[in-house]
């Protein structure tokens, strides 16, 4: 006998159903289904643009049907309907071909939506919301040139990146995330001369992978084109690289040491006011350093607001995420 999975039993017509018995009858209910709490907030946000009509209900699977959580967990979710969807992080599956045995429906599927860049951090990690997500904790406007910095990394890894995406697709032994991840993790991640460390790292491991680009020219040449095809170019890597490594690896860094420049410059700003003596000044200070929430570093801080996307707008997500959800909800 075929297992029943809860999900299976929460259909479309019965989450429909409730709309009546809700608070809000006036809305039409939707049960969305994402990978992790991680990306709940994400959703969440980003699905208020159409809460006029609908009423949203985020969860994980684990959550709402004591299931598994994660990617596969969900692709496995059936009845979806208008009242039920998934969402989940593109990974590789609109680059390779059957990369999962689920890839044709993550593509095709009409109630399952996703992220389009390889996953949610990609999209809250693009230049504009990063000097927001900044402002939000300091209160100050980071100076660094963040977007220049994404586009001259993205350069710079692009041939490593080709050459990943084939060797995958190839289901080479010769090259994978771990040796990907570990060229990434040995570049010198440097706020000044970042350029000169970038151009110095793609010179290196093109010299190391000499041999191994020549056997793979046809394959690389090969997502070279689909790239383009899709509108990619050279700078936009970071936009399809492992968003945990996008954010862990290549920005926290960065991120953590222009808020503390941000919040050191806002603490020297207080004490240069001559309106104000001493003790309020002292009083201002410890007044900006509650605003951070109690948290031991800057480190922490940033872990523990990034997912909260409370500095997010909802904005630059890419087009094929809004065209699907406005055929659906608009």
């Amino acid at each position: 006998m075929a297992e029943v999975r809860l999900n299976d039993l929460v259909t479309g017509s019965f989450i429909k159903s409730t709309q009546r018995f809700s608070t809000t009858p006036h809305l039409i209910p939707v049960q969305v289904y994402v990978e992790g709490k991680d990306d709940i907030c994400f959703w969440r946000k980003f699905l208020r643009k159409y809460d006029s009509k609908y009423v949203f209900n985020v969860v994980t699977n684990k959550v709402a049907n004591n299931g598994d959580d994660g990617k596969e967990a969900l692709m496995k979710i059936s009845s979806l309907s208008l009242n039920k969807i998934v969402c989940v992080d593109a990974d590789f599956d609109l680059l390779i071909d059957n990369y999962h045995t689920y890839t044709s429906l993550l593509r095709q599927g009409d109630f399952i939506i996703n992220t389009e860049y390889y996953s949610i951090e990609n999209i809250l990690l693009r230049h504009e919301s990063l000097y927001r997500f900044i402002h939000s904790i300091v209160q100050e406007m980071a100076s660094f040139d963040f977007n220049d910095y994404l586009n001259k990394f993205s350069t710079a890894i692009y041939d490593l990146f080709l050459f990943l995406l084939c060797s995958l697709d190839c289901k080479s032994t010769d090259f994978g995330f771990k040796q990907f991840n570990d060229y990434i993790n040995s570049i010198s991640i440097r706020r000044d001369n970042y350029s000169d460390a970038f151009i110095k790292f793609s010179e290196d491991y093109h010299k190391d992978l000499k041999l191994e680009f020549q056997k793979y020219k046809t394959e690389m040449d090969k997502y070279d084109s689909i790239l383009r095809t899709k509108g990619y170019l050279k700078y936009d890597t970071h936009k399809l690289l492992q968003g945990h490594i996008l954010f862990n690896t290549v920005l926290k860094s960065l991120i953590v040491f222009e808020c503390n420049v941000c919040k050191n410059q806002k603490v020297a700003d207080i004490y240069k006011r001559t309106d104000i003596d001493i003790l309020q000044k002292d009083s201002l200070k410890e007044e900006y350093n509650k605003s951070f929430g109690g948290y031991s570093s800057m480190h922490e801080c940033i872990d523990a607001k990034f997912y909260a996307c409370e500095y997010w707008d909802g904005d630059k997500v890419p087009q094929p995420v809004v065209a699907k959800l406005d055929a659906l909800y608009s």
